[in-house]
């Protein structure tokens, strides 16, 4: 089957924002994708990035494609660990138990070598 959909796409940028009321001095960038659907013209997909890196106008696109790159490996990375008979959870690591982030780098550890 091929897959006939066409795709636009749109990505803005906003730099030199503070990150929070509270840490004025932590300036961030902010970079927001839209993909639109060619044939409605609605929005299908959007996604946002806080970053210190600096962006370069010219290569938005880019940045925003790595983006979703790296979202679709760290999610397949979970995926892998939660359904391959690795009990883990996306929330490890979360809050303030020591403990659950020291399991989490040993299942990443077991991932890796095993």
């Amino acid at each position: 089957m091929v897959d006939n959909r066409v795709i636009q796409s749109e990505t803005q940028s906003v730099s030199d924002l503070a990150f929070n009321a509270s840490n004025q001095s932590l300036r961030v960038n902010f970079l927001l994708h839209f993909e639109y659907n060619g044939h409605s013209g609605e929005v299908s997909k959007r996604f946002s990035w806080l970053t210190n890196v600096a962006l370069d106008p010219s290569l938005l696109s880019k940045f925003a494609a790595r983006g979703r790159s790296r979202w679709r490996i760290e999610n397949e990375t979970f995926n892998t660990l939660k359904n391959r008979g690795y009990p883990f959870e996306h929330n490890y690591g979360h809050g303030k138990q020591d403990l659950s982030t020291v399991l989490m780098l040993l299942m990443f550890l077991a991932f890796m070598v095993d």
